[in-house]
């Protein structure tokens, strides 16, 4: 009897054994399940995230290798055109030219105005910077002795607070008013209209480069906006890519950033010549220095 009993204690405990360890053999099934559940989720979730960030990496690696083929070709045939410009300024020097070096002064000038704008090559858009960058056109004997409200009109509408303007700095500039007035005085105004005809071939090849890429720069600055308004819908934001925003602000500029020109007709009376190839040669300067945009960090506009 004690023996029948002990049986069947031994039994129910082993019954009871049997049970706990089914209830905690379903339950640990169970956890690893939800943890394979959660594992295959994650990594379902890294691929689609992968596959998602690839598209846009791929396309934005296309997108920066396109437009840096184009701005070395822009920049190479830019370079050395601030020579060629102060060469043909001293061939039409009417000063002995062991007083004046106009190609000195030509490059030194260009150089001061380069630096005030270097801050805003980081971020400003290209019609912007095409717009204020067209007033040395209109350079002239009197632009450094005025109070000219222009310009606390151009720094009212970019800036709206008590920075001084990339203009404002210039119109103030002794460096650029004195190899300004060295130039104007050294060039005789008969002249003007033979100078920039001069000029105007030497500088031919450039825009025929510039027209050239227009389209292809247009297109890339097409995808990237696409890209942007695609990723909209994306679990991950690509503007955290290091240098998007750059590259993108630089497409912008580029774009819109071309040579105000006119035509030179043959009973046009041009009246300050020098004003313009201060302007060409400002604009020229600043592509060739493409790869140094926005690192001048001069203090005065910083």
């Amino acid at each position: 009897m004690e023996l029948s009993i002990s049986i069947s204690l031994f039994s129910v405990l082993i019954a009871s054994f049997s049970l706990i360890h089914s209830i905690t053999s379903s339950r640990r099934s169970n956890r690893n399940s939800i943890d394979i559940s959660k594992n295959e989720l994650r990594s379902n979730s890294l691929i689609a995230f992968s596959q998602a960030s690839e598209k846009y990496i791929e396309e934005i690696h296309f997108i920066d290798n396109r437009f840096t083929e184009i701005t070395n070709e822009l920049v190479e045939k830019s370079t050395g055109l601030i020579d060629e410009i102060g060469n043909t300024l001293e061939e039409y020097c009417f000063i002995e030219k062991n007083k004046v070096d106009l190609k000195y002064s030509l490059l030194k000038l260009v150089k001061e105005i380069r630096e005030y704008y270097d801050h805003e090559l980081l971020y400003q858009y290209g019609l912007n910077l095409n717009f204020r960058l067209n007033h040395l056109r209109y350079i002239n004997s009197e632009y450094f002795k005025i109070t000219n409200k222009y310009f606390k009109f151009i720094n009212n509408f970019f800036f709206r607070n008590n920075i001084e303007s990339p203009e404002e700095h210039i119109m103030s500039s002794p460096i650029i008013n004195w190899n300004y007035e060295l130039i104007y005085n050294s060039i005789d105004k008969k002249d003007y209209k033979s100078i920039l005809i001069d000029i105007y071939k030497k500088i031919e090849p450039f825009k025929e480069t510039y027209k050239k890429n227009l389209i292809t720069i247009e297109d890339l600055k097409r995808r990237m906006e696409q890209l942007v308004s695609e990723n909209k819908y994306e679990i991950f934001d690509i503007m955290e890519i290091p240098n998007l925003r750059k590259l993108q602000t630089h497409l912008d500029l580029i774009h819109s950033f071309y040579i105000n020109d006119f035509e030179i007709k043959e009973n046009y009376k041009i009246v300050n010549a020098i004003s313009f190839i201060i302007y060409l040669s400002t604009y020229l300067y600043i592509v060739s220095d493409y790869k140094m945009w926005g690192k001048y960090q001069t203090e005065v506009i910083s």
